[in-house]
């Protein structure tokens, strides 16, 4: 039984989810400067004050989002460069099933 029928008539365009992540990233990180920049200079209520620790766990999720997109940027030029001359692309390698490379199972 499967739980998820692919619909044929349908396609997943990429671009338009790479765009939709990009947006995200922008809006998130323009989102966190600005809450930033708006409570700096905040009253400080001491050791536990929910703003400061607001801005440290919103810088901290900055640092470790702008390590993964580095990271994932990265591995995407890496491939990009050295599967062309093996003659694949990204998608072969990802995506690659037995249908979809056409190989025949014997048994």
């Amino acid at each position: 039984m499967m739980l998820f029928k692919p619909q044929n008539n349908k396609k997943i365009n990429l671009g338009h989810i790479a765009l939709i992540l990009c947006i995200c990233f922008i809006a998130f990180s323009l989102l966190t400067q600005i809450f930033i920049i708006t409570h700096t200079n905040h009253d400080c209520l001491g050791a536990d004050c929910p703003i400061c620790k607001q801005i440290n766990n919103m810088k901290t999720l900055a640092k470790q989002i702008c390590a993964a997109v580095i990271a994932v940027s990265a591995i995407f030029i890496t491939l990009s460069l050295t599967l062309p001359s093996a003659n694949y692309t990204f998608f072969d390698i990802f995506f690659a099933n037995p249908i979809a490379l056409k190989v025949k199972m014997c048994f």
